[in-house]
């Protein structure tokens, strides 16, 4: 009987969201120019994904100064969680040619940010396909995060379609791409990221997901020749987060990571460097994007695709 009042309560969903998909009027600004610059992308191209911690803590003007040899490219996107940035990094591998991707970890949220879905209705990518992907069965909290994708989807659906009619006419939009904000509005550093943080290796949480979206994204990138490494964000707003990310983060084999050494967890460890409890401000973000271009030239995470590519 379970079995069945899954299926019923999933059908009525999948029907509502089938008579609730229509057409957006015209596509928004924003939307625009993140393809207009992800699709610009070539085989000297690295893409940094993650949420407003990526957005606010990457300046790619100041790597791409220090590391002349790619083009760097964020497209942190504010809101975004592992799953966005899992829909958002396939996007990359399938129809860009951007040759590394830095992938933030963050938690799984089914509940994409408004961006995220108008993007993926302008690329015409599933979301709900995405969140099978993910998890390879029906029971438990996999069947949940995907009743909670789909109720996501269509309940956006009806938002977007009034908001975009709003943004056609912005000139300017700033949910991707870096962001500067010079202020310090905190005057703690207790939401950084510590040595000692990193220490805890076992979590009481079920990384299932997490690890399968992993394992698809490293078999994906490999198929395209393209190299993925994945980044611990440096602050945390909940400590629950870092129970689940920290641990995530050391399943995962070190080539396929990038390190962070006590050099970078003490250059970025003053409260002064923070816009708030989770974002670095503009002087955070140049220290913290002088720290990582060194980290990528000395873990040569650039070299890592075979020369004859």
């Amino acid at each position: 009987m379970k079995t069945v009042g899954k299926l019923s309560i999933f059908s009525t969903l999948v029907f509502c969201s089938l008579y609730l998909v229509e057409q957006l009027p015209t596509e928004d600004q924003g939307v625009s120019k993140f393809k207009n610059i992800a699709e610009s992308t070539n085989n000297h191209s690295v893409a940094f994904v993650g949420s407003s911690r990526t957005n606010r803590g990457i300046n790619p003007s100041v790597i791409s100064s220090l590391i002349q040899t790619h083009r760097f490219l964020n497209l942190g996107i504010s809101g975004s969680t592992f799953f966005s940035n899992y829909v958002i990094t396939n996007y990359l591998i399938e129809q860009t040619s951007c040759e590394v991707i830095i992938f933030e970890l963050s938690p799984i949220i089914s509940n994409s940010p408004d961006f995220v879905h108008r993007l993926t209705n302008s690329l015409d990518i599933d979301l709900y396909s995405y969140s099978t992907d993910i998890n390879g069965d029906d029971h438990g909290s996999n069947f949940r995060f995907k009743v909670e994708t789909l109720n996501d989807i269509i309940s956006k659906k009806i938002f977007i379609k009034q908001k975009v009619k709003h943004l056609l006419n912005v000139k300017s939009n700033d949910e991707f791409g870096y962001r500067q904000e010079s202020e310090n509005r905190i005057k703690t550093n207790a939401s950084i990221l510590k040595p000692q943080d990193l220490a805890v290796t076992s979590s009481a949480y079920d990384l299932s997901m997490y690890l399968q979206g992993i394992a698809q994204l490293i078999k994906k990138a490999n198929s395209k020749n393209r190299s993925i490494r994945f980044m611990l964000p440096l602050t945390f707003r909940k400590e629950t987060e870092k129970d689940i990310i920290i641990p995530l983060f050391h399943q995962i084999p070190d080539s396929l990571k990038v390190l962070y050494d006590e050099r970078i967890l003490e250059a970025v460890n003053r409260p002064e460097l923070l816009l708030d409890a989770n974002h670095f401000n503009s002087k955070g973000a140049k220290i913290l994007t002088h720290e990582i271009a060194r980290l990528i030239q000395e873990q040569k995470i650039l070299s890592s695709l075979s020369p004859t590519r």
